[in-house]
């Protein structure tokens, strides 16, 4: 938990844009030097790195054995399947080094698949044990996320498959649309269920450490970067916004520039963009003017950039709804950073 009681308050004025004393920093380092042979050594068969709860559980301890989390920097553990929750609709999971994916179902009558939620489904009761398992340990060090790493867009994109779908869109864009709203109602009932276990004495986090007193809901759609506006704000739009209603707080994942950012902006329930630069994007000052636009919209933005950049961001950008996450080479370096952000606000 928080050395600083503070955070409790940084967290709630940031979930609503706002500053309590100065943004919400997470800046972590490690403790000493990790053996990266451990990680390695414990992550070499792919099944026993995304299927095999002791074996995840027991990285993650040495994880948080091995790092130092300062100011509002938390650990969150949560199944990091990329393709989790198609997986719940007969989608066989298929265990790579780097994720777990799985191959579109096949079509049916009409050249549509026929997908149904399945509640025996074996791959969502190990989710259930999973976090009832991390649950059982909890020692105040970790959050758990009840989001498995998929929207219902994206899980629908999973199913059809990337061309397919493409193709869907411009060709029946209501059964798209219909097939979306089906499955975030299925998957509410999976949150719902998993919000029960996590509990509200434990407190919630994102799957990226964001804590949050209440539940939170994350909303992304990837296959967003592949349409018009037009098409987003027709077919997903609605759907996006249920998703964002479901919990009291909610977040969307944003990659890069996004051409439905205004669109994003606009929603009433969206409390903030938690955004990546993109690869070889990553220098974070050419980005301010995007930070300042969602923070005149009165959202929040999770931001996560390195340790030379902070000075010169929180230059140009306001403190309000700023969450910034920064890893650090070492103790020293993350201490002194955080002494010179407190400083900056007048922080004894």
């Amino acid at each position: 938990m928080f050395a600083d009681e503070k955070s409790f308050k940084r967290w709630d004025h940031f979930w609503n844009g706002a500053v309590y004393d100065r943004p919400v920093m997470q800046i972590t380092a490690p403790l000493r030097q990790f053996e990266s042979e451990y990680i390695k050594k414990a992550n070499d068969d792919p099944t026993a790195k995304w299927a095999d709860t002791d074996n995840i559980f027991a990285v993650n301890q040495y994880i948080l054995d091995n790092t130092l989390f300062l100011a509002e920097a938390t650990h969150v553990i949560y199944p990091d399947w990329a393709a989790g929750s198609a997986c719940f609709y007969g989608c066989k999971p298929i265990f790579r080094d780097e994720s777990v994916w799985a191959d579109p179902l096949p079509v049916g009558e009409g050249e549509l698949p026929v997908f149904k939620f399945d509640e025996n489904s074996k791959y969502l009761q190990w989710m259930f044990d999973f976090y009832t398992y991390c649950k059982e340990r909890y020692d105040g060090r970790f959050f758990l996320s009840s989001y498995v790493n998929i929207s219902a867009a994206d899980t629908l994109l999973v199913m059809r498959g990337v061309g397919e779908l493409m193709m869907d869109i411009i060709e029946r864009p209501e059964w798209v649309k219909a097939s979306v709203n089906k499955i975030f109602q299925d998957l509410c009932f999976l949150y719902s269920r998993l919000d029960k276990i996590i509990g509200d004495d434990m407190g919630y986090s994102t799957i990226y450490g964001q804590y949050s007193n209440k539940p939170v809901a994350m909303g992304d759609c990837d296959v967003s970067y592949m349409i018009s506006p037009k098409q987003f704000e027709e077919i997903f739009l609605d759907q996006l916004i249920d998703q964002l209603s479901a919990e009291p707080h909610s977040f969307y994942h944003m990659d890069g520039t996004q051409t439905h950012i205004d669109t994003l902006l606009a929603i009433e329930q969206l409390n903030c963009i938690q955004w990546e630069a993109g690869a070889g994007r990553e220098e974070i000052m050419q980005w301010a003017p995007l930070i300042r636009k969602i923070q005149r919209a009165k959202k929040g933005a999770i931001i996560k950039c390195k340790p030379k950049e902070v000075a010169s961001l929180l230059d140009e950008i306001g403190p309000e709804g700023i969450c910034i996450r920064v890893a650090c080479s070492c103790e020293d370096e993350a201490r002194s950073l955080l002494s010179y952000v407190d400083k900056k606000y007048g922080i004894s």
